[in-house]
């Protein structure tokens, strides 16, 4: 990226990867378009700006916003015209499979920004896929970049839409388009109130007494970053690389979380059985309440999941080191507990 010459497009620019990615190509001096919805504000945006202690206003003559929407395909086009990069982050990220527009967001969504990209010929293309739209079948060893396979069909429907959407991405790349992906594993990031993992910090700091034998790949959110910009600097075309830190299991990763929030650690361990009973159970009173479950089947046979993933190809290719997903956690715990203590001073006034 040659500093305030190339012109970017960033999709889910107010999302949580979005509005991280979005600071650290300011901070290369980028210019970037920033596709927003109509009805997203900068809140979240600007929570994140100020985790990296800086203001989003600092940057009004970097940033282009616009409005559109992914689902809209003359909006996504009219963003893309005159553009060289794109940086496409816009996705909704459920585990559950009572998400109705999960699909057309993930997948007919990334369809309208290939193709807008292929027809004004953009110069180089980043889509941020995920672990999950890899096929977690490997019985020994680790998944890794040639897992790339038709996702079981118990998966979730998220797992599903990525899958489909990273495969529109490699039917792009056939047809010219410079493109590489990135598989990210679960991002750990700081952003709103039960936006992504922050959901797990709030249940930790509020009491969380069980976890679950599971497990899956971690990954900070600088390093995923980090790893697009570097990716999409570089010559690599039409390739994957997972994103993944560590392999932890979830009781590891509460744990990390607890202390760095200095509560107690969660010591129930969930069954399989007992916690598949009760996401049955939370199905059924949905059905009749049409309240939506804070935990479902498919969401369960998530977190009971235990798959181990490598990331090595990205380390051979151009030498990128991780950060230390405790690291990532104290960072994000330390931030929370001085946020806590501005608030109890607030009130106590």
């Amino acid at each position: 990226m040659n500093e305030l010459c190339d012109k970017i497009l960033l999709t889910g620019a107010t999302g949580m990867l979005g509005a991280h990615l979005l600071w650290h190509l300011l901070q290369k001096g980028a210019r970037v378009r920033a596709l927003k919805r109509k009805r997203s504000d900068f809140e979240q945006t600007e929570l994140i700006f100020h985790f990296y202690n800086d203001k989003l206003s600092r940057y009004v003559k970097q940033i282009e916003w616009v409005e559109g929407d992914v689902l809209d395909v003359l909006s996504v086009e009219k963003a893309m015209q005159g553009i060289d990069t794109v940086y496409h982050c816009a996705a909704k990220v459920s585990f559950s499979n009572q998400e109705d527009n999960l699909t057309d967001i993930n997948v007919k969504g990334t369809q309208h920004v290939v193709d807008a990209a292929l027809k004004n010929g953009v110069r180089r293309f980043c889509f941020v896929s995920s672990i999950g739209a890899l096929s977690a079948s490997v019985k020994e060893g680790m998944v890794d970049e040639c897992c790339f396979g038709i996702v079981e069909a118990n998966g979730s429907a998220y797992s599903r839409s990525k899958y489909y959407s990273e495969k529109i991405v490699c039917d792009a790349i056939d047809k010219g388009l410079p493109a590489v992906i990135v598989n990210p594993g679960v991002i750990m990031g700081y952003a709103k109130p039960g936006n992504g993992t922050m959901q797990l910090f709030t249940m930790v700091r509020n009491g969380l007494q069980v976890y679950t034998n599971g497990g899956s790949g971690y990954v900070c959110v600088d390093d995923v970053c980090r790893a697009m910009i570097l990716l999409t600097e570089s010559v690599i075309t039409g390739e994957r690389f997972i994103l993944v830190s560590e392999n932890l299991s979830n009781h590891e990763l509460l744990n990390m979380i607890a202390d760095s929030l200095k509560v107690g650690r969660p010591f129930i361990n969930a069954f399989r059985p007992l916690l598949m009973s009760v996401a049955w159970v939370m199905e059924i009173i949905q059905k009749i309440t049409g309240k939506k479950a804070f935990i479902d089947r498919a969401t369960a046979r998530v977190t009971l999941n235990r798959t181990y993933y490598s990331s090595e190809k990205i380390n051979h290719r151009i030498g990128f080191e991780f950060t230390p997903i405790q690291a990532c956690v104290e960072k994000i715990g330390a931030v929370l507990i001085r946020e806590n203590q501005t608030v109890s001073t607030v009130h106590s006034i």
